[in-house]
C-alpha cells in the first residue's frame, strides 16, 4: 500500500467504540421521560450513546433504550438516521437480531431508539472461556443473521465481540446480533453511510474498509473471521500498539497461521479461517459457504467426541493408564480429536490423540461473570501471560524512564554500599550499566536497611530518584534525590519525603495540568494505594493524603502495592501488584477513574499472570517509543524453581528479571501484547 492512502486512513481514522466516557450531562436521570418511556437505570455506555433500562409510562412494557450523545448529534447522527437504523432491523426481521420497535427524539433533541430488553451476557465476556463446539454453535448462529442480513440487501459493518450478545431464555442461550447503527443498505443513498469516514472497530474491519472502499458481504465475512480467530485461537490475528498500525497489518501483513497456534486445530477449520481472512473480498467465502464449513467442523468435533467416550470405554478395564487418563479429561473437561491408532499391548489399550482444545491460552479466564441485563459496559480481558523477552538480567522492581532520546532504568538492589543499579539504553534492547544512583558512601543518612522500588522522573529541574528505605529500623518511608542528568551524581533531600506512622512504601509521581501527585503503598494492618499532592517541583508533600484503591478482589489476596498511574484519552489508568509477593500467585491489576484521585473503578482481573516460563510478575512502570507504550515489569524465571524472597531455601529462585511488552488500549481498559 502506497504512502498516500495510508495517511488518508490515519487522518480519517474514526472508531465508533470510543473509550472514552460520554460527559455527565448526556446521562438522563432515573425517572426522566423519552416520550412515552420512563428511565429506571443505565444498563451500559458505549461509543455512540448510552442505554437505558426503560417502562412504558402507561402499558408497564419493559424495553431498553439507547440515545445517542449530544456531541455527537448532527447530519451524520440525527433522528432519520436512528429511523434508518429500525428500518434496517426491521428490514432483515431475523430471531438472531435485536429487535427495534419504536423511534423517537428526547426534549433536548437527540435521537433515541427502542429495543427488546435481554438478560445474558456479550460475547467479549466469554471470548476465553468458551470449549470449541460451544463457539461453533455460537458462529453459526451469527452466520445466520448475516445470511438473512446480506438477502435483505445489509451488511453489518462492525462485527466484534461486544456486538454479540449471548441472550438467555426458555429454550436456552441464543444469540443476538447488536449494533445496526453503521450497517448499510446496498441500495440506500450514500448520505445515509457516513462515507467519507472510517467507521468500525480497528482490530476487526476488513482490508477494504480500512481502505476506505466499498463495502460488501465479503466484509462481514472477514470481520467475522477474525471474531472467529479470536474465539478458537485465544488472540487477534493483529495486535499493535495504535488503530493505524492494526490497519495496515490488516492490509499487509500475512495472517499468523491457525495451525502454528493450535497444532491439533481440524483441518477444515484451519482452511476456513485462512479462506475469511483472505485480504482480497473476491477470495473469501460467501455467509453461507462458512456456515456450511462450519457445520462440517461441527461435525468433526461431534465424532472427536463419540470416539473419545469410546477410546474411554476401552481403558475403563481397570488399568492404571485407562484410569489416570479418564480422571485427567473429567479434570479438564476438554475434547480430544482421535488423530492416532489404537493398539493392544498386553491387554491395555494405547492410543495417540491430540486435544481438540490444545489450542492456546494465553490469557487466563477472569471469574465467571454474573448473568447481567444487556448492556454494552466495556468488559475486562483475561491476563495474559508473562511474556519471555527478557532485557535485563537480576533486576526488581524496574524503575523505567525515557528522557532526552534514552531510556533508563533503576532497580532495587545492592552490592556492598552500593544502592540502586542504574541502566541505560538507545534501543530498549541493548542495555549498559550506569552505575549506581547511590554509590558506597552516598546512601541517605536517614535511611537504616531495606532499599527497593526506585522510580525516575523528569522534573523541572532535572531528575528526581523516588524510593523506597527503612527509616528507624522498623518503619518503611519515602525519600527523593535530585540529579541534573539521569546518570547522576544523586543528591538526597536528607529527610523522608514521606513518612507514616505504619509505614509507606513504593512511591509513583504523576504530574497533571492540575498539579504533582504522589502515589504510594499505604502499609499496616490493611494495605491500600493513597496519594498526596506535592509541590511543583515534586519535593515536597502540600497536603493530606487520600486513599484510592484497596484489596477487593479474590485474586489480590489482601495486597494492592507499587502503583503507576497513566493519563491516556481523558482517563486516569492505575496499574498497581497485587497476590502474594515472590510467588507465582503475584500479579498485575488496573483501575480507572476520570480525576486523578479516583474513585477508581477495577477491571476485575489481572492484566498480565504467571505463564508456564516467567512467574510473579509485578511493580510495573510504563514509558513509550516511536511505536507507542511500553510496559516493564519484572518476573521469574520459571525454570530456576520456586520464586522465594528469603535465601537459603531448598528451591530458592530469588532472582528477577525485567521484561517489557506492548501496552494498548481497547474497549477503554489497557491490554498487554507480546513483542514477537
Amino acid at each position: 500500500m502506497g504512502a498516500a492512502p495510508f495517511a488518508r486512513v490515519r487522518s480519517s481514522l474514526r472508531t465508533l467504540d470510543s473509550s472514552s466516557p460520554p460527559p455527565p450531562s448526556d446521562e438522563l436521570a432515573p425517572g426522566a421521560q423519552a416520550g412515552p418511556w420512563t428511565i429506571e437505570h443505565v444498563l451500559g455506555r458505549g461509543g455512540m450513546g448510552t442505554v437505558y433500562a426503560v417502562r412504558h409510562a402507561r402499558i408497564g412494557k419493559r424495553a431498553a433504550l439507547k440515545v445517542v450523545h449530544r456531541y455527537l448529534v448532527g447530519p451524520g447522527l440525527s433522528a432519520e438516521r436512528m429511523l434508518l437504523e429500525a428500518q434496517v432491523v426491521n428490514r432483515i426481521g431475523h430471531p438472531n437480531i435485536i429487535d427495534i420497535f419504536e423511534t423517537g427524539t428526547t426534549d433536548d433533541g437527540r435521537p433515541y431508539l427502542v429495543m427488546e430488553r435481554l438478560t445474558g451476557h456479550s460475547l467479549h465476556d466469554r471470548t476465553h472461556e468458551l470449549p470449541p463446539e460451544e463457539s461453533i454453535a455460537i458462529l453459526l448462529q451469527v452466520c445466520d443473521a448475516l445470511i438473512a442480513a446480506h438477502d435483505a440487501g445489509v451488511i453489518h459493518r462492525d462485527l466484534k465481540p461486544d456486538n454479540v450478545f449471548l441472550a438467555d431464555g426458555p429454550d436456552g442461550r441464543r444469540v443476538k446480533l447488536l449494533d445496526w447503527g453503521i450497517a448499510r443498505l446496498l441500495d440506500v443513498d450514500a448520505r445515509h453511510t457516513l462515507d467519507g469516514q472510517l467507521v468500525g472497530t480497528p482490530q476487526y474491519l476488513a482490508p477494504e474498509q480500512a481502505r476506505g472502499a466499498d463495502v460488501s458481504p465479503a466484509s462481514d465475512v472477514y470481520s467475522l473471521g477474525v471474531v472467529a480467530f479470536e474465539l478458537l485461537l485465544d488472540q487477534l490475528p493483529f495486535e499493535a500498539a495504535t488503530p493505524a498500525e492494526i490497519l495496515a497489518m490488516h492490509l499487509r501483513d500475512p495472517l499468523p497461521e491457525p495451525r502454528a497456534l493450535w497444532p491439533g486445530i481440524p483441518p477444515t477449520l484451519d482452511a476456513l479461517l485462512r479462506a475469511m481472512l483472505a485480504k482480497l473480498p473476491e477470495q473469501r467465502p460467501t455467509m453461507r459457504q462458512v456456515a456450511a464449513m462450519l457445520e462440517t467442523v461441527r461435525r468433526e468435533l461431534d465424532d472427536a467426541r463419540r470416539q473419545q467416550f469410546s477410546i474411554g470405554a476401552l481403558d475403563a478395564s481397570g488399568s492404571a493408564l485407562g484410569s489416570t487418563f479418564t480422571r485427567k479429561l473429567a479434570a479438564r473437561r476438554r475434547w480430544q480429536a482421535s488423530l492416532g491408532v489404537l493398539a493392544a499391548v498386553a491387554g491395555i489399550t494405547l492410543f495417540a490423540v491430540s486435544r481438540i482444545d490444545s489450542r492456546p491460552h494465553r490469557r487466563a479466564p477472569p471469574p465467571a461473570p454474573k448473568p447481567v441485563e444487556q448492556t454494552t459496559v466495556e468488559r475486562a480481558r483475561p491476563a495474559p501471560l508473562a511474556i519471555a523477552n527478557p532485557v535485563i538480567e537480576d533486576c526488581a522492581d524496574p524503575g523505567m524512564l525515557h528522557a532526552r532520546g534514552r531510556w533508563y532504568v533503576a532497580c532495587t538492589g545492592g552490592k556492598a554500599s552500593n544502592v540502586f543499579p542504574l541502566y541505560e539504553s538507545s534501543n530498549l534492547r541493548d542495555w549498559r550499566r550506569l552505575g549506581w544512583i547511590f554509590p558506597s558512601g552516598t546512601r541517605p543518612v536517614w535511611g537504616t536497611a531495606s532499599f527497593w522500588a526506585p522510580e525516575l522522573h523528569e522534573t523541572p529541574r532535572g531528575i528526581a530518584a523516588y524510593f523506597s528505605m527503612r527509616s528507624d529500623g522498623t518503619r518503611n518511608a519515602i525519600g527523593v534525590a535530585t540529579a541534573r542528568s539521569p546518570a547522576g551524581p544523586y543528591t538526597d533531600r536528607g529527610d523522608p519525603l514521606l513518612a507514616r506512622k505504619q509505614g509507606a512504601s513504593d512511591a509513583h509521581l504523576l504530574r497533571t495540568t492540575a498539579g504533582a501527585y504522589l502515589y504510594y503503598r499505604a502499609e499496616g494492618a490493611h494495605d491500600a494505594i493513597w496519594a498526596a499532592p506535592l509541590s511543583a517541583d515534586g519535593l515536597d508533600v502540600r497536603g493530606a493524603s487520600v486513599p484510592l484503591l484497596e484489596p477487593s478482589e479474590p485474586w489480590e489476596r489482601g495486597t494492592v502495592e507499587a502503583p503507576w498511574v497513566l493519563e491516556h484519552a481523558g482517563m486516569y489508568y492505575l496499574f498497581y501488584s497485587a497476590g502474594r509477593y515472590c510467588s507465582a500467585e503475584y500479579a498485575v491489576g488496573v483501575a480507572r477513574a476520570t480525576s486523578p484521585l479516583g474513585p477508581f473503578e477495577k477491571l476485575g482481573a489481572p492484566i498480565l499472570a504467571s505463564g508456564p516460563r516467567w512467574l510473579g510478575p509485578g511493580h510495573v512502570s510504563i514509558t513509550d517509543d516511536d511505536r507507542g507504550l511500553v510496559i516493564a515489569y519484572h518476573a521469574y524465571r520459571a525454570a530456576d524453581g520456586t520464586p522465594y524472597c528469603e535465601p537459603g531455601h531448598a528451591d530458592d529462585n530469588n532472582t528477577r528479571h525485567v521484561l517489557l511488552a506492548r501496552l494498548v488500549f481497547a474497549n477503554g481498559w489497557p491490554q498487554v501484547i507480546a513483542e514477537r
